[in-house]
């Protein structure tokens, strides 16, 4: 679903908090409803901006320590897009839906959009276990799932891009130098943590295959992403998310399909 301003009143950015935080229950109701919205045309211009607008919303108490993807915060809870290589495709996915808790909403902001390429997918994957076979449902809820994600040895520096997610270092993905903390984190986390002998880090979790909504008690796929030498197949992925302040002067076109549509160049993202 898209939403605009009508007239110029919105585009005052304190007319603007005052209007999030009046609609912002609706807000919520519109993304149960639709799987997501995008918003276009608010005074939302740069990361600071996007990073106020996010404080409309309550915080993911999880944090992203341990967190799958490459990447670094911006400026308070608004982080990078993922950095890895050009060549890298990454599969349809839930945020951080790998882990027991993660986060009920993502917000994609494009700051700058890419001149060619650099679009994201968005795909609406709610109905998939009602349109899956019954008693396959049942076979995987039988056999449960466990996940294991790897981490690279401890590095100095982090890369501009990566080659593979496998490749960052474990002190970056886990926010500490100490393996006890990291320990801990894991702990905290219901995590299996397995140190290497070349000095990288697998993280076992077992998780149930299936998750209920917590405001409709729908059942989806909670998105472990199964992946193979070469590839990255999700088995299955429930969409609660996403807002997308983008393209700010950009009409309104009716014709943009929702779901499935692509966002351009989402360059930042944060979990609320």
């Amino acid at each position: 679903m898209f939403i605009e301003p009508r007239g110029v009143a919105l585009h005052n950015r304190t007319r603007f908090r005052e209007w999030l935080g009046a609609v912002r229950p609706v807000l919520d109701d519109l993304v149960v409803a639709h799987g997501g919205i995008v918003l276009r045309g608010f005074p939302i211009a740069d990361t600071a901006d996007f990073a106020d607008f996010i404080e409309g919303f309550p915080p993911f108490e999880g944090g992203y320590a341990g967190g799958r993807a490459p990447r670094a915060t911006v400026s308070g809870r608004v982080m990078e897009a993922t950095r890895l290589s050009s060549g890298v495709r990454l599969a349809l996915h839930s945020e951080m839906a790998y882990r027991r808790d993660y986060p009920g909403r993502v917000a994609f902001f494009s700051r700058r959009t890419a001149p060619v390429g650099g679009e994201t997918l968005i795909g609406d994957v709610r109905n998939l276990v009602d349109e899956m076979d019954p008693a396959l449902v049942r076979r995987i809820e039988a056999l449960g799932t466990r996940t294991a994600i790897n981490f690279g040895p401890k590095a100095t520096d982090q890369s501009a891009s990566y080659g593979h997610m496998d490749q960052r270092g474990w002190n970056h993905s886990f926010e500490t130098d100490d393996p006890k903390k990291v320990e801990t984190l894991c702990a905290e986390r219901g995590l299996q943590p397995i140190w290497n002998d070349d000095g990288s880090l697998t993280v076992l979790n077992v998780l149930d295959p299936f998750v209920r909504h917590p405001r409709t008690g729908k059942k989806g796929g909670a998105c472990r992403q199964g992946r193979r030498p070469g590839s990255q197949r999700p088995r299955s992925c429930w969409l609660s998310l996403c807002l997308h302040p983008s393209l700010l002067a950009a009409p309104l076109d009716a014709r943009q399909p929702w779901p499935g549509t692509r966002v351009a160049g989402a360059s930042c993202q944060a979990a609320v």
